[in-house]
């Protein structure tokens, strides 16, 4: 099996023709495709297949979160029509949940992550939702609750990737959005940011990127100047 690139450009956009556009000239430059909540509610499975360009590494990141039994069905659904190469869960949805849909995921090449702790979250606002730990204890805990359940990998905050590996080993994959190359203008809705080598020298396996390449003059050539850092 090919090799999957350390970093995944999310195609956040609605528009189709646009996300065409920047899937073309990200994939080019070397980087896998992640397509999320927003550009799937729009256009669906068919839209995401119309943008992708044949082969590209995808990265469907619907943070799936309802009862077991609807979550099994949507997995199987996705690996059905799109085969992406990781797909999300929310693992707060708890172990049946997480254990369905790896259920569902079974014998495919689809690898199930977990989402943790959002990376607009911080303590304050877990506060604010009966989340009396410190977000750091929460990511821990539902890492621990997505092991239980064999999941193949986590998302997390860059800030929370060295604790989080240090809990979890290095089998598991970490998936880390909340990445900011030190030339990109702000951090935008993102509370808990690096760079995108300091993340993964904390232990991630796969970045995720979004505004500093998809809003570059140059989508391509931002793509390839964060490749060639980490290389670096």
């Amino acid at each position: 099996m090919t090799a999957l690139p350390k970093v995944f450009a999310a195609i956040d956009v609605r528009d189709l023709d646009r996300a065409t556009e920047l899937a073309a000239q990200l994939a080019a430059a070397g980087v896998g495709l992640k397509f999320g909540l927003e550009f799937f509610v729009a256009h669906g499975a068919a839209g995401v297949e119309r943008a992708r360009p044949a082969g590209a590494p995808l990265f469907l990141d619907l943070k799936l979160h309802d009862i077991p039994a609807t979550v099994e069905g949507a997995v199987a659904s996705a690996i059905e029509t799109l085969e992406p190469d990781f797909l999300t869960v929310h693992s707060s949805g708890g172990p049946a949940m997480l254990t369905a849909a790896m259920k569902a995921a079974r014998g495919s090449r689809t690898k199930i992550l977990g989402v943790t702790v959002l990376t607009s979250l911080d303590d304050s606002d877990l506060d604010a939702v009966g989340q009396k730990a410190p977000v750091l204890d929460q990511v821990v805990r539902l890492a621990r609750t997505g092991l239980h359940a064999e999941l193949d990998g986590f998302i997390c905050a860059p800030t929370d990737a060295a604790t989080l590996r240090a809990t979890i080993g290095r089998a598991p994959i970490l998936m880390v959005p909340g990445i900011r190359p030190a030339w990109a203008a702000d951090a935008g809705d993102q509370k808990r940011v690096l760079t995108p080598a300091q993340a993964i020298a904390l232990g991630a396996d796969h970045l995720v990127i979004g505004r500093p390449l998809t809003q570059a003059a140059d989508p391509a050539a931002a793509a390839r100047k964060v490749l060639a850092e980490l290389a670096a």
